[in-house]
């Protein structure tokens, strides 16, 4: 850009040496102060002085004052001129915190669907709860809590899932974040028995003295069990099979009984238990005899010894199993069947044991007598 003087002399700044670093000489003007930090100032009024040679010194100092003022703010926008002395660093701008998060959603209300249901006993039925802001914003994230005004009526689980358990009304509410629903209504209905089953359903087969426990349901012909109704049980033989009101029957004698159970009238199809007498019971061994209880041998000889199990009345015990011994070995030895062998001059017990009750004999055995050879 051009810079008129009062000569009408144009001065072209791009003819301006930027790397000259001389000043004004008289400090005292206001040039010096104002552009010290200019190198330009000297090559600017270095251009312009011949034109006010012929004026005065005060003339002079107006012009250099002026461009000085000029320079200044031709400095300040350093368009590819450097700075001064001291050049200014621009401060680096302090990043921004980032924004907080936003504040969690309040809980303004909760609303539970359907608003209302009839239910049949034993039948079940699903609420959803839903809970939303105060501007009707739904809030998702939210535990529910679930409860029923009359759990002998409809039970409900943590999933929202009633069931219902006897014929009347129940309230339902769902609270999340402290706040609760309105209440809804179930209303549970009663639809008549339509049949009865029961578990196990096949035949069985017990001994005298033992017990099976049976189950009973009870069903609408909707299928729906009917856990209200009272269940009554009957054997068709008492003296074979007895049953309680919770549905254990007992084996009391031998024969056939078919146990039935019923509900509201409706009675189930029969299962038969057959009973049996059980085995008698085995024999105990009370007493333990030796056959012969005495008997003499010579050395080298052989002596077959029985055994017999008794019971308490005297009765033989058939196919009782014994174990033999014998008291001295160095007399008699005797093996599993009973067969004792003279093994030296002396006196042994042969001893017979059936579950741990034992009978003895007495073996005496002698040298053999030498024989006359006239």
């Amino acid at each position: 850009m051009p810079l008129h003087t009062s000569h009408n002399t144009s001065v072209f700044l791009d003819e301006i040496d930027c790397e000259s670093t001389e000043l004004p000489a008289d400090k005292d003007s206001g040039a010096y102060h104002a552009v010290r930090s200019f190198p330009v100032y000297t090559r600017v009024t270095n251009l312009v002085k011949p034109y006010v040679m012929a004026g005065s010194r005060k003339s002079y100092r107006m012009i250099t004052t002026g461009l000085a003022m000029l320079v200044f703010w031709l400095g300040l926008l350093a368009a590819g001129c450097g700075g001064g002395d001291s050049p200014t660093q621009p401060t680096p701008a302090t990043p921004s915190p980032p924004p907080p998060p936003p504040p969690a959603p309040t809980v303004s209300v909760v609303e539970v669907s359907p608003s209302m249901a009839t239910v049949e006993v034993g039948r079940t039925q699903r609420f959803v709860a839903t809970a939303k802001a105060s501007d009707g914003t739904v809030i998702s994230g939210v535990d529910f809590a679930w409860s029923s005004s009359n759990t002998a009526v409809a039970t409900i689980n943590n999933n929202g899932v009633a069931t219902a358990v006897a014929a009347g009304t129940a309230t339902i509410r769902a609270t999340g974040n402290g706040v609760a629903s309105a209440a809804v209504t179930i209303t549970v209905t009663v639809v008549p028995v339509a049949n009865v089953t029961i578990s196990p359903s096949s035949a069985q087969e017990l001994m005298v003295g033992e017990t099976v426990t049976f189950m009973a349901t009870a069903r609408t012909a909707g299928g729906a069990v009917r856990g209200d109704v009272s269940i009554t049980w009957a054997s068709s033989d008492t003296s074979v099979v007895s049953i309680t009101s919770a549905g254990v029957a007992t084996a009391v004698g031998a024969g056939s009984a078919m146990v039935r159970a019923t509900a509201d009238g409706i009675t189930s199809s029969p299962v038969t238990i057959n009973v049996a007498e059980p085995p008698p019971p085995l024999p105990v061994v009370a007493n333990v005899t030796v056959s012969p209880s005495e008997a003499m041998i010579e050395t080298d000889a052989t002596q077959q010894f029985a055994a017999k199990a008794l019971t308490s009345d005297g009765t033989e015990i058939p196919d009782a199993e014994f174990t033999w011994s014998s008291s001295d070995e160095m007399v008699a030895a005797v093996d599993a069947d009973g067969l004792a062998t003279g093994v030296g001059a002396g006196e042994a017990m042969i001893t017979a044991t059936a579950d741990s009750v034992s009978g003895t004999a007495t073996l005496t055995v002698t040298e053999p007598r030498h024989q006359s050879r006239w």
